[in-house]
């Protein structure tokens, strides 16, 4: 989970992508509206779900507005047939997440919706398994309405690019899910710490790692670099 503050005066958007993971899984999306109940600040949301392949399945009807201080749950299979990803817009502070959880209840994650997207996306190692890339996935979408055209590059652990390859181009509003194995080779993946993604548009992305017998581990992509952190004890 992320805490951050936001700028109200602008229209505040957020992405989530991947929520369907496929048979086993269901996924579920939580969507607060922060504001204090003693304001009575009610805002409006805009739900917009779109396919693999970018096209808008249309606006989610079940969340128009939300009271100050309350959730709403959305269950993905209320969703339109074939929702890969949505995209939430609000003039308003919200917090919003996709939880993510097999049907025996032995998994789950807890992802954050992404609100800024970048040209340069880093995703470090979540876990520390010899084999942990044969179940890694990384999902990229493109949020503009122009192509992206994304090279996805191997980092060593000193940091070093140990290889490079070009992906598929993605159409406004596409998001395609890379495994790992499919991209870098087996000596690449011996020695690969991060995998950084480099596109000509501002993307997302978010790393998934379902590795047998061990809960699932998600983040999105890294995307700022700072002097200082400020880390909690929570």
């Amino acid at each position: 989970s992320l805490a951050y503050t936001q700028d109200v005066t602008n229209p505040n958007i957020y992405y989530l992508p991947h929520l369907n993971l496929g048979q086993g899984w269901q996924t579920t999306i939580n969507i607060t509206n922060t504001a204090c109940k003693g304001k009575h600040r009610r805002v409006n949301v805009t739900l917009t779900a779109y396919d693999k392949e970018g096209v808008s399945l249309g606006v989610i009807t079940s969340v128009k507005r939300l009271k100050a201080n309350k959730t709403k749950t959305i269950n993905t299979q209320t969703l339109l047939p074939g929702t890969e990803s949505l995209k939430i817009e609000s003039h308003g502070n919200l917090i919003c997440n996709a939880i993510f959880k097999t049907t025996d209840g032995k998994k789950s994650e807890v992802v954050p919706a992404i609100r800024e997207p970048s040209k340069q996306l880093d995703f470090p190692s979540l876990v520390n398994y010899d084999d942990i890339y044969i179940y890694k996935t990384i999902t990229l979408l493109n949020p503009n309405t122009t192509q992206a055209s994304i090279d996805i590059i191997a980092l060593d652990k000193e940091g070093y690019e140990i290889d490079r390859n070009a992906l598929p181009s993605l159409s406004s509003m596409e998001s395609k899910t890379f495994p790992l194995i499919e991209i870098f080779g087996p000596r690449i993946l011996k020695d690969l710490s991060t995998v950084r993604a480099v596109s000509d548009s501002n993307i997302i992305g978010l790393q998934l790692v379902d590795y047998p017998g061990v809960d699932l581990v998600g983040l999105p992509a890294l995307t700022t670099t700072s002097k200082g952190w400020t880390f909690p004890i929570t």
